[in-house]
């Protein structure tokens, strides 16, 4: 009875051990993402955003447009919420623009296996350098919506 004993209780801590913990949103978005469309209220959203990567590399990510030069990329830290519904998506990148300010922009998401929604705004209701987040994916008014597919090597 204690070999039984025993040999169940190591067969448990071996499945137990094979396990690997549940993946994070944010590791599931690791790696490079191409923007197959884009909508803006400006018009100009598609011709920006055509054929752009964004790559996300641990908590960085790396919004780059499909002609810049590695200088001309916008680097950032991402933190998501995956809590909410929609999720959020808060990039903070530290030299933005031409003056390289700091910039928060707050955004929404939607990751369903290989493709990627991204909704931002470029309203900011009286916060300086900061923008307010998207209640819907939609690509009206002052919001840009992104569709991203990943990538494969």
């Amino acid at each position: 009875m204690r070999v039984q004993l025993l040999i169940i209780a190591t067969a448990g801590l071996l499945v137990a051990a094979n396990q690997q913990p549940a993946k994070t949103d944010l590791d599931k978005l690791q790696g490079i993402w191409v923007v197959v469309s884009a909508e803006g209220g400006d018009g100009e959203a598609l011709t920006t955003w055509k054929n752009a990567k964004v790559i996300f590399k641990n908590a960085k990510v790396i919004f780059k447009n499909a002609k810049a030069s590695k200088k001309g990329a916008v680097e950032g830290t991402c933190k998501l919420n995956e809590g909410k519904n929609p999720k959020e998506i808060d990039v903070l990148y530290l030299d933005f623009g031409p003056r390289k300010e700091r910039f928060l922009a707050r955004g929404i998401y939607l990751l369903d296996g290989d493709s990627l929604k991204m909704c931002f705004s470029s309203r900011s209701e009286g916060k300086e350098n900061e923008t307010v987040r998207p209640r819907e994916f939609n690509g009206k008014g002052d919001q840009t919506l992104l569709i991203l597919k990943r990538q494969r090597p």
